[in-house]
């Protein structure tokens, strides 16, 4: 069920893909933690070293991202294109002791299987695992695994010391997906199965002696399991205190929770795609049937109570009160957390409870309500299995390659925002103007203003000394994007990415860039030309520039003939509904073009122009700037019409994942990479009315 996005999508990929951009910090963690630990000293100044020390320097849980890289390490495969298949493992784990659970309280072994395969993968856990949060699937195996613990609790007391050690590997598995915030749980079962032992033993005298060697057994086993999870004891503190505020990252702001989760989500039913927003299309059908859930689940802690089901009863308690207490004093984003750790057992205990039925005699009451609720989890599922945005595999899988090739090749600057750069150019020190941790030197734009989180920039803007500052650019292909300063060369040329490599026999003194918005192209006014060239004179250096031709572009907000669903977004439109759009443009003279869409596209866009159908994108999302791999089509000087539809939707995955169009470039395809070229001071008038990048002072070393 977690996998089906990527097995029916016919190729490797990740779901989830720009939903939580953390799960490119637990890519790049499960390579480093494997072979360096929590050392981050060996690593040079860079967003990657950074977001390590901001993480993982804080004792961020490491346990599910240590199992992800080791995966890697044993079947030789990049643990990105493994990311979906863990977080599938995982969920099945929790199947198991869901299913003991549901047979510990005499439920049938055809329902129980169902039961328990439904509870492990309620709405929110699956909405969870199709956005990578691999920190809450890792610990919920282990939480859930404590209620058979705490059922089996009286055998292990009998079998002394020894029974210790199986509980203890429990708590030190649970301490090794998220360090000391699993101690709630972990203490809860043994306070409630210490209650639940002098309760059971009135009739006779508990034997105090051998509970304490019983107990001294399980916390000497438990440290030494959990022994390379607690390290140093200031960290293990400074873990302990993510019960409150998750980590020392993380912010009471719901972030890309859109707004806090709802308590009702807990029922495991959210008809609506997204679990961060209400379910606008089902909202009054979804509310219902999680009235229905918790009226199930309520019949089923009557049922226990009426069988008198103590230990199972029990367990409801622990994961009752740890969620109420952590949540008094928990943020925005612990609160989702909890909501989904617990979220399993109250449609564990809505199967109890319709089962209850059943064994009452009334069959047909149980099937009644058992059925809807099935359903509805089922159907909660499928709509954010065809909602999640999938990776663009061949974009990344071209990254890893240029992070293969080009380790230790940095330090390496990534002006486009992705964070997922993190992972595959680990080895280049890559540090970006868009990353939450970037350096001080792209902190600050060359007109003075400040970077920010989530935005991409172009070379241009940035400080030109700053840029000198690496020795390799690593920039996505855009039409619009300027080319690197004149003492770099291009070191190769992929379908999405160029590299550049910084030469040292060539000095920059000054840059002066000439495009804006969608012109990587402009005009130097002569005046400023004229001082370069003053400049250049004087230092005995020449003047350098890079000829760009002018393209024929226009915003996505300019096609106003279009279907009422494809509304206005904030900068662009977004393509909700099928449709078809037309837009008339003009190209200055006749040749080849390449075709530029600037956007997010998920279900598949047919382009046509002049009637004639030159291609489609499809499944190329990216963030700020993203442009799809350019379509060519052979242009005429003058007017043309633009065709672009979007066909209706199907049940591939990832088929209802937003598609945003934000622009549309043609640019002449014959013009190849962008050049630097070399002229004397004097030259400069031959640039007065030539369109440009940039024009720049340079000299030999």
């Amino acid at each position: 069920m977690v996998c089906a996005p990527v097995l029916l999508h016919g190729d490797v990929t990740l779901a989830g893909y720009l939903l939580d951009t953390t799960v490119a910090f637990h890519l790049a963690g499960s390579d480093y933690l494997l072979e360096h630990a929590r050392n981050f000293a060996r690593l040079p100044e860079s967003s990657f070293r950074t977001t390590m020390e901001n993480y993982f320097g804080l004792s961020y849980p490491g346990g599910g991202q240590t199992l992800l890289g080791g995966g890697s390490r044993l079947v030789g495969t990049p643990a990105i294109w493994l990311y979906q298949p863990l977080m599938a493992l995982l969920l099945a784990f929790c199947a198991a002791p869901l299913y003991y659970l549901a047979r510990t309280a005499s439920m049938g072994r055809p329902a129980a299987a169902v039961a328990a395969v439904v509870a492990s993968a309620p709405a929110l856990v699956y909405a969870y695992a199709q956005m990578g949060a691999i920190k809450e699937l890792a610990v919920l195996p282990f939480v859930l695994l404590l209620g058979p613990v705490l059922l089996l609790m009286p055998r292990w007391l009998e079998r002394g010391p020894r029974g210790a050690v199986l509980p203890a590997l429990v708590g030190a598995a649970g301490v090794g997906a998220i360090g000391l915030a699993f101690l709630p749980w972990l203490g809860m079962t043994l306070l409630v199965a210490g209650l639940l032992l002098v309760i059971g033993s009135r009739s006779r005298r508990v034997d105090l002696r051998s509970l304490g060697v019983w107990l001294a057994a399980f916390a000497v086993a438990l440290v030494v399991f959990a022994l390379p999870t607690f390290g140093a004891l200031g960290d293990s503190l400074t873990l302990a205190k993510s019960l409150s505020t998750s980590n020392a990252v993380a912010v009471s702001d719901p972030g890309n929770l859109v707004r806090p989760l709802q308590r009702a989500q807990l029922a495991g039913i959210w008809i609506g795609g997204s679990h961060r927003v209400d379910p606008a299309q089902h909202f009054a059908l979804t509310y219902a049937l999680i009235g229905i859930m918790f009226a199930a689940a309520a019949l089923g802690i009557a049922s226990l109570v009426r069988r008198r089901s103590w230990a199972l009863a029990g367990f409801v308690v622990v994961m009752a009160t740890v969620w109420v207490a952590l949540t008094l004093r928990g943020t925005a984003w612990t609160d989702a957390k909890l909501l989904v750790i617990t979220s399993p057992i109250v449609v564990l205990l809505a199967a109890l409870g319709a089962d209850s039925l059943r064994r009452s005699g009334r069959r047909i009451e149980a099937v009644a309500l058992a059925v809807p609720l099935v359903l509805g989890v089922l159907w909660s599922n499928a709509l954010a299995y065809h909602e999640t945005n999938l990776a663009p595999t061949e974009r990344l899988e071209e990254l890893l390659s240029i992070g293969e090739e080009r380790a230790a090749q940095g330090p390496t600057l990534v002006p486009d925002f992705d964070e997922f750069a993190l992972y595959a150019l680990a080895d280049m020190a890559p540090a970006g103007p868009g990353f939450s941790s970037r350096p001080v030197s792209l902190a600050t734009l060359r007109d003075g203003s400040v970077t920010g989180y989530g935005h991409s920039y172009d070379l241009d803007s940035l400080d030109p000394e700053a840029v000198q500052g690496y020795a390799t650019i690593v920039a996505r292909r855009r039409p619009d994007a300027s080319r690197p300063p004149a003492n770099f060369r291009l070191a190769e040329r992929g379908d999405y990415y160029d590299v550049w490599r910084r030469v040292r026999d060539l000095e920059v003194t000054a840059h002066v860039p000439a495009g804006e918005g969608l012109q990587a192209a402009g005009f130097v006014p002569c005046e400023r030309l004229a001082a370069l060239g003053r400049r250049a004179r004087a230092s005995d250096a020449s003047l350098w520039y890079s000829p760009r031709p002018l393209v024929s572009a226009f915003e996505g907000q300019s096609i106003r003939r279009r279907p009422a669903g494809w509304g206005e977004t904030v900068d662009g439109i977004g393509l909700a509904t099928p449709g078809i759009a037309h837009k008339r443009f003009s190209v200055l003279a006749s040749g080849v073009y390449d075709v530029w869409f600037k956007g997010d596209f998920a279900r598949r866009l047919d382009v046509t122009i002049d009637g004639r159908r030159i291609g489609s994108i499809a499944g190329q999302s990216g963030n700020e700037g993203n442009y799809a791999r350019p379509l060519r089509a052979r242009l005429t000087a003058g007017l043309h019409m633009l065709t672009l539809e979007r066909p209706g939707g199907s049940l591939k995955p990832g088929d209802a994942a937003p598609t945003v169009l934000r622009a549309v470039v043609f640019a002449p395809a014959d013009a190849g990479v962008p050049v630097a070229r070399q002229i004397g001071p004097d030259g400069w008038r031959r640039l007065c009315d030539r369109p440009v990048d940039w024009v720049e002072v340079a000299r030999r070393r």
